[in-house]
């Protein structure tokens, strides 16, 4: 509420009133991500314009811009470019990046992935194959083991 007072020089003059100046304390500034599309990722899947997609943090996947990044990678710009333009995050999880290297991707990124309904529901029957693969123990795994036990059973049998 803006108060009104009378200049003492002049009873029915109002006195001069500077507005309220605005401080970052009182205000809300919030800055939308800018939203990109696969196709738009895909686009810059060359050494000179580098782009990949994680979802490692919540609200993600976010879109992050690697170019500059690509001769500090400390496993090499090749492992990088071999996912230039795609999602990035299991070979990004695979690897077990360090907390560093996790904050260290803040440096660049550059907007968010806007995903279709089809893109979003694909996703999420790979994530449900993904889990469902390592409730049943990995698929072939055991069955792999098992054929290697044979076959050396089978190799020490036949040699004596």
């Amino acid at each position: 509420m803006t108060r009104l007072s009378l200049s003492p020089d002049h009873p029915r003059r109002p006195a001069a009133q500077t507005p309220p100046s605005p401080s970052l304390s009182n205000s809300i500034i919030r800055v939308l991500p800018q939203e990109f599309k696969s196709a738009d990722v895909a686009s810059h899947n060359t050494e000179e314009d580098c782009w990949v997609t994680l979802s490692v943090e919540e609200g993600g996947p976010f879109v992050y811009d690697i170019t500059k990044y690509l001769d500090e990678h400390p496993g090499g710009a090749e492992v990088l470019l071999d996912v230039a333009g795609q999602d990035a995050t299991d070979q990004f999880e695979d690897i077990g990046h360090s907390g560093d290297a996790r904050k260290e991707l803040g440096n660049y990124k550059i907007g968010i992935l806007k995903m279709s309904k089809e893109e979003i529901e694909k996703i999420a029957k790979e994530k449900e194959a993904k889990l469902l693969a390592a409730k049943n123990g990995g698929g072939m795994m055991p069955i792999l083991a098992v054929l290697v036990v044979a076959v050396a059973i089978g190799y020490y049998v036949m040699t004596q």
